[in-house]
């Protein structure tokens, strides 16, 4: 995480700005990879992955949570959707 010297008091803080500037730009790159997401997932994760950018991977695992959760209400509810979602982080995280 970025920190800065606060001027007054020498402690240290987060700078937000910049947290949400990349947290933007990962988003905005989540959206130009949508496509090869689709079509390419574990090719498409790794090149994400090769680039070392941490948001981009946080925004595309909070839409496949947000996808579970989603389903879960739309079915006839067999396994919580949490549980799902650590389900394929497991079978992702032994895949690559």
């Amino acid at each position: 995480m970025v920190f800065k010297r606060n001027v007054v008091n020498g402690s240290r803080y987060l700078d937000f700005q910049k947290l949400l500037i990349n947290f933007i730009v990962g988003f905005i790159l989540v959206l130009r990879n949508s496509v090869f997401l689709i079509l390419f997932p574990y090719k498409t994760l790794r090149k994400i992955s090769l680039s070392g950018d941490l948001y981009q991977t946080i925004i595309i695992f909070l839409f496949i949570w947000l996808y579970f959760k989603f389903v879960y209400f739309l079915k006839n509810k067999p396994f919580p959707a949490t549980l799902v979602f650590f389900v394929f982080l497991i079978n992702f995280f032994f895949i690559l």
